[in-house]
């Protein structure tokens, strides 16, 4: 046998040996036994009798039956999801973040990864308290270390040995309840110094909060998912039958001590199921197991918590690395011992100990939401062999919801904002790779619903949104054309962006890497567009093409935007009359082709936006001041100023106009300023736009509607085009024939 043959079977010995990856755990030593001890923990032994007695056998029995029932709707939701897809290492952490992605994952691993080693933390202090009560001779920060020391070791190197003594573990706690059900004993007072917080208001949701973190040993087979043959039959199958014989055990339990327990005695006595109890050596050996147990599934769970975290580049890389067959976290658990040493100097778990419940309850309301979207959504890659319906999973989160929000709105509030906060930061940050999760299911789900009702109803005046197709070509040369639709459409409409390309000089290969590019340099600049490339002989033939076929149902373009042309205005003229026949708004655009000056220093002038109303067409002034109070919502011109400008014959006439437009500003509430000009000796009023809108960084002007012969209005645009443009952009604006907006 070779040295490398030797070190690497000694290896697996330390690590995990015994068991190999693929032979793995079943359902029995994996999920059931782990999950069944952790139950049977802190809580059972010393919490129950004190809530039965303090509170009563009714309110004791809703608090038991809606606790096993959050578990239960939770363990069912888990059954869903858990048969849909192959679980690795990292439970309920592993399971929410290919749900829902690496950010809400993040958001939900990280606390429920500190709320674990809180569990082990307040497991070992409950055995400490045990044990000063049997030795109080012995010093508190030994006993905690030791334990501490004796749970590390039984989770790494002795973890195989662990495994084969659970059913005997569970022998021992069935040989304590029976021997408490032959106890008899007299009333102990203060029998031990384990403290439990005293009940302040004795109401039903005040005992829930007290035995809820008891289900929450469902978790030590959550956690044990990457050391499972079989996770996706073990999880569900393990966790639902465990969480029917905790239930059965923790009722029956209940009423035996309601009915034949003094009162004084469960008030009084934190451990009266061993003061009670026959052979009350035998309680105190169950107790003891089975909060070690309850440590080690804490322990077991909140390491692979924490690898799994890593391996999906939001703890650092270190943290993944795993030992033996069983891929036993190394790293990690020596990281959460380090975590727990710190929490047992702080001393007083119960402080945290309410945070913890939310931030259990929060995750099982998550896996519940999980399993009802995914049912709901009906992805063709959902497949589950365990189906669930979706109304028990969203009943099972509202279950958990209002739990939290009558235990404690205001530590629910605290738990809600510790996970945004973790949301936040993970996606600003960029951290974690990208996952392959539900939440484009989800918006194609609810945009198919949206799209297929809005086919049935015709768009309101109230709910009318610009909608673009801009026929952009190369976005660099046309950049502030494009940043101009972006500003009118962002958070409002849809902007649709096409490109056409002479099809004898391109080939199919070179389609889709121009409209990457395209999309980079749109990302670049945070335009949101959706981006298409097509090709055609003739370019003016295309746009026309494109403007009878953008969109999807009625999520389709309302407004063209073109790029005003130094020749072929006739096949412009064409286009335009299509999109007019079409009834789309059409804006054409002429830039300046200077270059707009830098201005020195960080102080600028606010940005300035006139509108000439078209006398010719009401429909095309209405349509322009729409827009420039749309613009204007934009953050680039958040504080432009929008002036609506008028030319009139005489002073009486612009007396006239300018209080017509004052009332008609002031009725549609558009908080514009109004300018009217008196032309002089028979001035055309174009003269009067160059004259009173060179310093505009956007012009607004009306375009003629196209009627009667083509070249004719081709001949219009050309003569239009000549005139050279002294504002950045001007937008000459055509209002679609059945556009009504005021």
């Amino acid at each position: 046998m070779s040295i490398v043959s030797t070190i690497r079977d000694a290896k697996d010995q330390l690590f995990g040996g015994g068991v190999t990856k693929a032979d793995g755990i079943g359902t029995l030593f994996g999920v059931f036994l782990p999950s069944l001890l952790s139950t049977f923990g802190i809580i059972f032994h010393l919490r129950l009798g004190w809530v039965v007695g303090s509170y009563g056998i009714l309110i004791s029995t809703l608090t038991i039956l809606l606790t096993f029932t959050i578990g239960f709707m939770t363990a069912l939701s888990l059954a869903a999801v858990a048969t849909n897809m192959r679980i690795k290492g990292g439970g309920t952490y592993y399971i929410l973040s290919r749900s829902f992605g690496t950010e809400l994952g993040a958001a939900i691993g990280i606390p429920l990864y500190i709320s674990q080693a809180l569990i082990v933390a307040f497991e070992i202090m409950g055995l400490t308290e045990i044990t000063l009560s049997l030795a109080p001779h012995l010093s508190p920060l030994v006993i905690k270390f030791s334990f501490l020391v004796g749970l590390t070791l039984l989770t790494t190197i002795l973890s195989r040995y662990t495994v084969k003594i659970q059913p005997f573990a569970l022998f021992i706690v069935f040989l304590s309840i029976g021997s408490f059900f032959l106890g008899g004993a007299e009333v102990v007072q203060d029998a031990i110094a384990f403290q439990i917080p005293a009940a302040k208001d004795k109401n039903f949701w005040s005992a829930f909060a007290i035995l809820f973190p008891a289900v929450t040993g469902i978790e030590a087979g959550f956690g044990m998912s990457g050391t499972l043959k079989n996770p996706s039959r073990s999880l569900p199958l393990g966790t639902l039958f465990a969480i029917l014989a905790a239930a059965t055990v923790f009722l029956t339990v209940a009423f035996f001590m309601a009915s034949y327990v003094p009162k004084n005695m469960l008030k009084h006595d934190p451990i009266v199921l061993a003061h009670y109890a026959k052979y009350s050596s035998i309680v105190l050996m169950a107790l003891l197991g089975t909060s070690l147990f309850g440590g080690i599934g804490a322990l077991v769970g909140g390491p692979r918590t924490l690898q799994a975290l890593s391996r999906d580049a939001i703890a650092p890389r270190w943290l993944a690395r795993g030992f033996g067959s069983l891929d036993v976290p190394l790293f990690s658990t020596l990281t959460t011992v380090s975590i727990v040493s710190g929490l047992l100097f702080i001393g007083n778990i119960n402080l945290i100990a309410p945070i913890l419940t939310m931030f259990y309850l929060t995750s099982y309301g998550m896996l519940n939401l999980a399993s009802g979207i995914e049912t709901v959504v009906g992805n063709p890659s959902w497949r589950p062999t365990f189906a669930t319906p979706a109304y028990v999973s969203f009943f099972g989160l509202l279950l958990c919801v209002i739990a939290m929000l009558m235990i404690d709105p205001g530590q629910a509030m605290i738990s809600v904002l510790i996970m945004a906060a973790i949301f936040l930061f993970v996606r600003r940050q960029s951290i974690g790779k990208k996952l392959d999760d539900i939440r484009n299911g989800i918006i194609l789900h609810f945009t198919q619903r949206g799209i297929y009702h809005l086919a049935k109803e015709e768009i309101s005046k109230r709910a009318w949104r610009p909608s673009f197709v801009v026929f952009s070509g190369s976005p660099s040369r046309h950049r502030r054309l494009v940043e101009f639709a972006s500003a009118l459409t962002r958070n409002r409409g849809f902007l649709f962006t096409t490109a056409i390309l002479p099809s004898k000089k391109t080939s199919q290969e070179k389609i889709l890497p121009f409209k990457e590019r395209i999309e980079s340099f749109y990302e670049r600049r945070d335009i949101r567009s959706l981006v298409d490339v097509v090709t055609f002989n003739d370019l003016f033939v295309g746009m026309k093409r494109v403007i009878s076929s953008s969109g999807v149902g009625t999520i389709v373009p309302n407004t063209v935007l073109l790029g005003a042309t130094r020749q072929r205005h006739q096949q412009l003229a064409e286009v335009i009359s299509h999109a007019h026949a079409m009834e789309k708004n059409v804006l054409v655009i002429q830039e300046s082709r200077k270059r707009p000056q830098k201005r020195k220093g960080r102080s600028q002038a606010p940005k300035q936006v006139d509108v000439w109303w078209d006398d010719d067409s009401r429909p095309n002034s209405h349509l322009m001041l729409i827009l420039s109070h749309i613009l204007r919502k934009d953050l680039d011109w958040k504080n432009a100023k929008i002036t609506l400008k008028s030319a009139a014959p005489n002073s009486a006439a612009c007396e006239t106009r300018r209080a017509y437009f004052e009332e008609f500003i002031t009725k549609h509430r558009l908080g514009v300023e109004c300018e009217v000009y008196e032309l002089e000796n028979d001035t055309p009023w174009q003269q009067a736009v160059k004259e009173h809108s060179a310093q505009a960084s956007v012009l607004l002007l009306g375009l003629k509607t196209p009627e009667g012969n083509p070249e004719e209005y081709g001949t219009y645009l050309s003569d239009l085009f000549e005139v050279k443009a002294t504002p950045p952009l001007i937008a000459y604006t055509l209002s679609g024939p059945e556009l009504e907006i005021f």
